[in-house]
């Protein structure tokens, strides 16, 4: 018995040394998840306006930490501020390259 333990014990450590070289190698490696996996994540020029065209403040929609602003997400996260304002409808601009129009009631979105 004593020897089963042993063989578990040598592969529980070469497991843990393994994690341990590919941790040390995706601070180096971009390509790969690791510690800096979400601190490289695209965050997208966001503008929305009404339909009197004043500027929304989205920030008081969105928690402290975002881990992904990538655009299928910008479009569901302003249909939702678009439920939530008084205005009729909300223009979308990402990068100053695509628009979109959110329009109550459904607040789906239209590419402009």
């Amino acid at each position: 018995m004593f020897n089963f333990s042993i063989k578990y014990s040598v592969v529980f450590k070469l497991i843990l040394s393994i994690q341990l070289v590919y941790l040390v190698f995706s601070l180096f490696i971009t390509g790969l998840p690791g510690w800096k996996m979400f601190t490289f994540s695209e965050k997208p020029l966001i503008e929305l306006r009404d339909e009197h065209n004043n500027i929304i403040d989205h920030s008081r929609y969105l928690p402290e930490i975002i881990y992904s602003m990538k655009k299928p997400v910008v479009l569901e996260f302003t249909s939702f501020v678009c439920k939530k304002t008084l205005g009729k409808s909300l223009v979308l601009n990402i990068d100053n390259k695509e628009k979109y129009y959110f329009q109550k009631p459904g607040c789906i979105h239209q590419k402009i």
